[in-house]
C-alpha cells in the first residue's frame, strides 16, 4: 500500500479555520528528512510541528521539525495548521508529494519545467524569446499553469512586451511555449535579461518554476567621418505659444558614403514627437536619435532631415548643443569640440565620531561619452594621518550621470584645536574640462555637544553622540492595521527582515501603529510562530519591544508613527469619538516614558497625514493642527526630552491644496513651538500621478516643475535652515513612465549626503495597494527596479559596499576565510601571504549572523584586496545546509549541496579594497553550521585560509 496523507478539519469560523494534515508511511522503508508538496486554495497563516519552506502561488512545500525528522514503518506525523480561505467555499488541499513521490493516487501528478530562451535583438521590429514548457509525462487531465514575465536588466514595454496568462496542456500533452516579443533596436548596449516565472499549477507540480531571457545585442557604433565632415543644422520651420516645429539636417561634407547614423545633442526644450528618425532618447542622458531603414545612407555632399515637435513657452527657441554624431563630439562654429565642465563644492563638517566629508564632483551637462577624472586629497592645516584619511583614485562619470560624491573620513582626535582645513583637488580629465577643480573641507572642533538624546542644529538631525544623522529608511507597516504587528511576519522572522533592511542600506525604521493596539482586546494575529518562536503570547506592545530592541542590537533606528487612531482606517484629526486627545497624549507619554534612555528611538511622528478639515494656524482648537502638535509634542518633552518631535502638514492651507500631510506653507508664519529648543523636525508626505492625478503632472513643463512645486509645500524648510525635514512618506509601483520622472527628480531634490533631507520610503511591505513595496509579493525579494534607484540616496549610509582595511581573525568555529590561490600554487602561509599583495587578491569571509533551533541567518562578504576593480561576480560553493532564501545576489542551485549566487545590477563592481555581501536564510539543526567551502569565484578556485590568524 502506497504512503498517505489525510486532512482533517479540526475546526472551521467561517472566516478561518484549523486544519490537520497526517502522513502515514504504510512501507517497510524509513522515510528520512520529509518534505510535503500540496495545493490550496487557502492561505496558511500559522503552522506546527513543521516548517513552510516554499509557497509558489497556491503550492506549498513544507518540512520536517527538528525533532520529528524521520518517519518509521507504520507510524504516523501529524502538522497543524492554522487557514484562512481565499475563496468563498472551503476546499481540502490537494496534489499531495512526499519526498518527491505522488501520494493519495496511483498516478502521480506529471512535473513542469521550463527552459531558458536566447534571442538576438535585431535592428528594429520584433524578435521572440521562444520558451518551452514540458511535462514530464503525459497526463489524463487537463493541466494548467499561470506564467509571467518579470524585469531583469531588460525593462518591460521598452526591451520587450511584457507578458502574462494562462498556459494549457490537452489531455496527453507534455510541451508548450511562452513567445515574449522582444523590440529590435539600434541601441549599443549591454546584453539584457528577463525572467518568466511560473506558479499555480492545476493538474500537475511545478519541478522548475523560472526561466531566464537573454536579449543578445547585435548593435555596433557605425564607423564614422571624422568630426569636422559632418555638418548638423537646426531649423524652427514654426512656433507657436506652447511649442514650435523643428527640423534638423545632417550633410556629410567627407569623401566617403556614410552607412548608419546616430546623432546625439542636448536640448532646454522637450521633443514630444519626431518623424524620420527613431528616438533612443534617455532622459537622463539626453537626446539621442538614428536612422530608420531607408535613411541609413548620406552619399558624399548629400544630406538627411529629420523632424520633431517640441514644448517651449520662453519665447525664442534655444539651439541644440553638444552634439555628437556616432559617438564622437561634433566641433562648435569656431571649430571647437565643446566638453561638460567639472566642478568640485566646498563643505563644512563638525570633528566627531563617525565624520565623513563629503565632496560633490558635478558635471555640467549629461555627456554621451565616460567621463573620467583623477582626484586626491591635499593637506592645508588638516594632515593625513592624524585629522583624516588621505585618498586618491580615479572618478568615472557613464554617460548620462552629472554628479558623484568623495567621501573623506575625518578622524576624531579629542584635542582641543582651531578649525582646520583640507583640499580635495581634481586633475587629468577625460572628455571633459575643469572649471573649479579644488573644494576645501573645513572641520569645525567642538560643534553641538552632545546632551545624551536626539537634537537638531539648523536643518540637520545630531545624533546623541554630537554627530549629524541623515535618516535614511523605509516604512514598515503592520503594527496599526487588525493584524496588531508588523506584516510579513507570516512569511519570514522579523529579526532577518530587520537584518535585510540593514544590509540594504536602510538606517530607519518607521513604525506605524494604531491606538487600539494597546486596547486589551487588540490581539496579534496572522504570525508564523514557528518562524517567530519568541514572538508567541505576546501583545502589540511587547511585539513593538521587540522590533525596537533587535533594532538597537543592529544598529538601527527607529521613528514610532501615529498612524491612525483605530485600526479600521485613517483620520483627517487627530482624535475620533473613540480615541480622544487626551487619550492620542497620555498613549504617546506612556511610549515616551517606556522607551526614555533609549537611544535606538529617534521620536514621535504625531499623527499620520492631517487632511479635509484639519487647518494650520487658525486658532481653532478643534482643527488648528498646529497647535494640537505643540500640545502633543510638549506633553512627550514633559516626560522625555530626549526625543525629537515630527511634525507632518495638511492638505489645504489658504486654498491651496496638496498631499495629505504634504501642505507645510503655514509654518513659514506659524511655526510650531515646543518648550524644548532643538526638538523639531517636519515631515511632509508625497507621491506621483499613480496615486492620484493632480493637476501639476500634466504641466508641460513636467517632471522640471517639480523642484519649485516642492520648495513651495516644505523644501524651503530645508533649504532656508528654518528645520530638519523629513520625507516620511514616497513612494510608488514604478508601472508608469510619470511616475519613474517623479520619484528620480524627487531623489536628485533630496540630494547627497549629510546635507541631504531626511526620507523614509513608503514602502518595506509589498502589500500596500498605491505603491509596493522594496520587497515583492513573496517577502523575499528585494525589487531592484526601485532598490537600484534608491541606492542614489543610500551610497553615504553603507548602502553600496565601501572601502577600508580588512583584519582577518578567526576563532569563531562558524565562520570562515577564503583566498585566492597565489600563482606560485604554494601551500604554505608565507608563500599565501606573499600572494595577497597581487592583483588578484580575493578574501571570502562566511560567518553566521543569527540562528534558532532548525535555521539561521548567514552572510558571505567578498572583499576585493587586489589592484583593479572586479567587474561582474559569479561564487560558487559547497553547501551542507540548504538555502531558502537570499538577498544582495542572484541565486542559482546547481546540485542538491552547491551553489551560484551572481551579481545584481547595483553591486556589480567590487572596488579595490571594497567589499561586498550577500546574506541568506539557512536550515540547519545540528549544535555546529558547517561552513562552505570549495569556493570558486568568477572560475578561479579559492583556498582555506581560516588556519590563519592573521594576513
Amino acid at each position: 500500500m502506497v504512503n498517505t496523507v489525510d486532512f482533517a478539519l479540526v475546526n472551521d469560523w467561517g472566516s478561518g479555520f484549523q486544519g490537520q494534515l497526517t502522513i502515514t508511511n504504510n512501507s517497510s522503508l524509513l522515510i528520512s528528512d520529509w518534505t510535503l508538496t500540496f495545493s490550496a486554495d487557502f492561505e496558511i497563516t500559522d503552522l506546527w510541528n513543521g516548517t513552510i519552506i516554499n509557497r509558489q502561488g497556491n503550492q506549498y512545500t513544507i518540512s520536517y521539525p527538528s525533532w520529528d525528522r524521520d518517519i518509521s514503518p507504520q507510524e504516523t506525523v501529524s502538522i497543524g495548521f492554522i487557514g484562512k480561505p481565499l475563496n468563498t467555499s472551503f476546499s481540502e488541499p490537494t496534489n499531495f508529494i512526499l519526498n518527491g513521490e505522488g501520494v493519495n493516487t496511483e498516478n502521480p501528478l506529471p512535473r513542469i519545467t521550463i527552459s531558458d530562451a536566447t534571442v538576438t535583438e535585431g535592428n528594429q521590429g520584433l524578435s521572440y524569446l521562444i520558451f518551452t514548457v514540458s511535462l514530464d509525462s503525459g497526463s489524463n487531465q487537463t493541466v494548467t499553469v499561470n506564467y509571467s514575465t518579470i524585469n531583469q536588466t531588460a525593462t518591460a514595454s521598452q526591451d520587450y512586451e511584457p507578458m502574462s496568462g494562462v498556459l494549457t496542456f490537452a489531455v496527453g500533452e507534455t510541451t508548450k511555449t511562452i513567445s515574449v516579443p522582444v523590440y529590435g533596436d539600434n541601441l549599443v548596449e549591454q546584453n539584457e535579461t528577463l525572467q518568466v516565472i511560473l506558479d499555480n499549477a492545476s493538474g500537475a507540480v511545478i519541478e522548475n518554476g523560472q526561466a531566464l531571457g537573454n536579449i543578445i545585442n547585435d548593435d555596433q557604433n557605425p564607423p564614422s567621418e571624422n568630426d569636422s565632415d559632418i555638418v548638423v543644422d537646426f531649423t524652427v520651420n514654426n512656433q507657436w505659444n506652447s511649442g514650435f516645429t523643428g527640423t534638423i539636417t545632417i550633410t556629410n561634407q567627407g569623401t566617403n558614403p556614410i552607412d548608419g547614423w546616430q546623432l546625439g545633442f542636448n536640448a532646454p526644450f522637450e521633443i514630444v514627437n519626431v518623424w524620420n528618425a527613431n528616438n533612443n532618447s534617455n532622459d537622463s542622458q539626453g537626446y539621442n536619435f538614428s536612422n530608420l531603414s531607408w535613411n541609413r545612407q548620406i552619399p558624399v555632399n548629400g544630406s538627411i532631415s529629420f523632424g520633431f515637435n517640441g514644448a517651449w513657452t520662453q519665447g525664442n527657441i534655444p539651439e541644440p548643443s553638444n552634439y555628437s554624431f556616432n559617438g564622437i563630439p561634433l566641433e562648435d562654429t569656431e571649430g571647437n569640440v565643446v566638453l561638460p565642465t567639472l566642478t568640485v563644492n566646498n563643505v563644512n563638517v563638525t570633528e566627531g565620531n563617525n565624520t565623513i566629508a563629503n565632496f560633490i564632483v558635478t558635471l555640467s551637462e549629461p555627456s554621451q561619452r565616460l567621463v573620467e577624472v583623477r582626484y586626491s586629497t591635499e593637506d592645508n592645516s588638516a594632515s593625513a594621518g592624524l585629522d583624516y584619511e588621505a585618498i586618491s583614485g580615479n572618478l568615472v562619470f557613464n554617460p548620462g550621470e552629472t554628479s558623484k560624491t568623495i567621501a573623506v573620513n575625518i578622524f576624531n582626535d579629542s584635542i582641543l584645536e582651531d578649525n582646520e582645513t583640507l583640499s580635495l583637488n581634481l586633475s587629468s580629465p577625460v572628455n571633459a574640462t575643469i572649471e573649479d577643480g579644488q573644494g576645501i573641507a573645513t572641520i569645525l572642533q567642538g560643534g553641538l555637544t552632545a546632551e545624551g538624546g536626539w537634537q537638531t542644529q539648523g536643518n540637520q538631525i545630531i545624533d546623541p553622540d554630537g554627530n549629524p544623522f541623515r535618516i535614511s529608511g523605509v516604512n514598515w507597516f503592520g503594527l496599526e492595521t487588525s493584524n496588531f504587528t508588523p506584516h510579513g511576519l507570516w512569511a519570514r522572522n522579523y529579526r532577518d527582515m530587520m537584518d535585510q533592511m540593514r544590509d540594504l542600506g536602510y538606517n530607519t525604521i518607521r513604525l506605524p501603529f494604531s491606538n487600539q493596539l494597546f486596547d486589551s482586546g487588540s490581539v496579534p494575529n496572522s504570525i508564523n510562530y514557528s518562524l517567530n518562536p519568541d514572538l508567541q503570547g505576546l501583545n502589540g506592545l511587547q511585539i513593538m519591544d521587540k522590533v525596537v530592541d533587535y533594532a538597537g542590537q543592529i544598529g538601527l533606528k527607529i521613528i514610532l508613527d501615529r498612524h491612525r487612531p483605530s485600526a479600521e482606517s485613517q483620520s483627517s484629526l487627530w482624535y475620533t469619538n473613540q480615541y480622544s486627545e487626551a487619550r492620542w497624549i497620555s498613549d504617546w507619554q506612556m511610549l515616551a516614558q517606556r522607551y526614555s534612555g533609549n537611544n535606538t528611538i529617534i521620536g514621535a511622528d504625531l499623527h499620520n497625514e492631517p487632511h479635509g478639515s484639519a487647518t494650520w494656524g487658525s486658532g481653532n482648537i478643534a482643527t488648528d493642527w498646529r497647535l494640537a502638535a505643540e500640545r502633543a509634542g510638549n506633553g512627550i518633552l514633559s516626560v522625555n526630552s530626549d526625543w525629537l518631535i515630527f511634525v507632518e502638514g495638511i492638505e489645504n492651507y489658504n486654498g491651496e491644496n496638496y498631499w495629505w500631510g504634504g501642505n507645510l506653507m503655514g509654518a513659514k508664519d506659524f511655526p510650531v513651538r515646543l518648550n524644548v529648543a532643538n526638538r523639531l523636525v517636519y515631515a511632509p508626505h508625497d507621491y506621483p500621478a499613480s496615486v492620484y492625478p493632480q493637476s501639476w503632472f500634466n504641466s508641460a513643463d513636467y517632471p522640471q516643475n517639480l523642484p519649485d512645486l516642492w520648495d513651495r509645500h516644505w523644501g524651503y524648510l530645508h533649504q532656508e535652515n528654518i528645520a530638519p525635514v523629513l520625507l516620511g512618506e514616497f513612494g510608488t509601483k514604478l508601472e508608469t513612465r510619470s511616475d519613474r520622472l517623479w520619484l528620480e527628480e524627487l531623489i536628485n531634490y533630496l540630494g547627497e549626503g549629510s546635507n541631504g533631507i531626511n526620507w523614509t520610503y513608503w514602502s518595506w511591505n509589498p502589500n500596500s495597494g498605491d505603491t509596493g513595496g522594496i520587497l515583492q509579493d513573496d517577502w523575499n525579494t528585494v525589487n531592484t527596479d526601485k532598490q537600484n534607484l534608491l541606492n542614489n540616496l543610500l551610497i553615504d549610509n553603507g548602502g553600496i559596499s565601501s572601502s577600508g582595511t580588512f583584519t582577518m581573525e578567526n576563532n569563531n568555529p562558524e565562520t570562515s576565510l577564503f583566498a585566492l590561490e597565489s600563482s606560485e600554487n604554494s601551500n604554505n602561509a608565507q608563500t599565501l601571504n606573499n600572494s595577497l599583495n597581487s592583483d588578484r587578491d580575493i578574501l571570502i569571509n562566511f560567518q553566521v549572523d543569527n540562528r534558532w533551533n532548525d535555521g539561521f541567518t548567514g552572510s558571505i562578504t567578498i572583499t576585493n584586496q587586489g589592484e583593479t576593480p572586479i567587474q561582474g561576480w559569479e561564487l560558487e560553493f559547497d553547501s551542507s545546509f540548504a538555502l531558502t532564501s537570499l538577498w544582495n545576489g542572484k541565486q542559482k542551485q546547481i546540485s542538491s549541496d552547491r551553489y551560484l549566487v551572481s551579481n545584481l545590477s547595483w553591486n556589480e563592481e567590487i572596488p579595490v579594497n571594497g567589499s561586498i555581501s550577500f546574506g541568506f536564510n539557512g536550515l540547519w539543526d545540528g549544535e555546529i553550521i558547517p561552513n562552505p567551502d570549495n569556493y570558486f569565484l568568477n572560475g578561479q578556485p579559492l583556498i582555506d585560509i581560516s588556519s590563519l590568524s592573521s594576513i
